[in-house]
């Protein structure tokens, strides 16, 4: 948004300067030194404005690549948080059994390669 109005100006300012150069050429004047001078400025002001919309982009894909990145690592979080919960859950579950043989069955089960 900003670069756009600064285009606009800067678009503003070179009609107004053409036209003002059209007038002295038609009043018989040379452009000389200055004109030259004139026209060099201006063509680095484009120069300048065309680097900051390069740069503009990349700002933006940098942006879309770090939030992408955020997000995964927020699913990521996510996802670890629920397994915590579960295993908390399994916790629980082997240590409020009554019977300690009843808790070492359920580890065996647990670790066993062939629960069903």
């Amino acid at each position: 948004m900003k670069q756009e109005l600064q285009r606009e100006r800067l678009s503003a300012s070179c009609e107004r300067e053409f036209r003002e150069r059209s007038l002295k050429m038609a009043s018989g004047l040379e452009p000389g030194a200055e004109e030259l001078s004139r026209l060099k400025e201006e063509n680095e002001k484009l120069r300048s404005l065309t680097f900051s919309m390069a740069e503009k982009d990349i700002l933006e894909q940098s942006l879309d690549e770090a939030l992408d990145s955020k997000q995964e690592l927020v699913d990521r979080i996510h996802s670890l948080r629920a397994r915590a919960v579960a295993a908390e859950r399994q916790q629980k579950q082997v240590t409020s059994r009554p019977h300690p043989e009843q808790g070492h069955t359920l580890v065996t089960k647990m670790l066993s390669p062939h629960r069903a």
